[in-house]
């Protein structure tokens, strides 16, 4: 009876679902950067400016420069903070394609069906909804283990 009944509902809408601790960039670079301010007036003279970089997944997302490493360094918070509306790329996005593991630029070799869906503290299984919620990894983390209630070999189905 489940089986006949599944197919008279309408078709799941899939949906890769971020792992809780990807916090949408993995790597921050400041560095000092040199360059030579010419002048007819004032003179020739070299200067500095502190360039911050945001990567996700060894994408450059965005880049901030500021005259200082220690304004870059007391401003790093702030520009943490409103980076989501300035990126040029959606820094919580995760799809097939690339392993859903934070950090991790490889591509996907397999992809998993979540059975039940937790909250990020593990409270659930949560309420199933119409989506079908899908996470994909690299050959070296598509072994997810046993400890989390949500990200565990226990609570995924391989697709094929």
């Amino acid at each position: 009876m489940s089986e006949a009944w599944d197919r008279l509902r309408p078709l799941k809408s899939i949906h890769h679902k971020a792992l809780p601790n990807d916090e949408g960039l993995d790597r921050i670079v400041i560095e000092v950067v040199p360059r030579l301010k010419t002048s007819g007036l004032s003179g020739d003279e070299w200067r500095t400016s502190a360039v911050t970089r945001f990567y996700r997944k060894g994408k450059k997302v965005a880049e901030v420069s500021t005259g200082r490493m220690a304004w870059a360094v007391s401003h790093l918070g702030y520009h943490f903070g409103v980076l989501p509306e300035q990126s040029c790329l959606p820094l919580y996005a995760v799809s097939d394609s690339v392993c859903n593991q934070p950090s991790c630029a490889e591509d996907a070799t397999t992809t998993y069906r979540l059975k039940e869906e937790f909250s990020a503290r593990g409270q659930g299984p949560l309420p199933k909804r119409s989506l079908e919620y899908r996470r994909s990894f690299c050959e070296r983390h598509k072994h997810r283990g046993d400890a989390s209630r949500e990200d565990s070999m226990n609570n995924y189905q391989e697709m094929e």
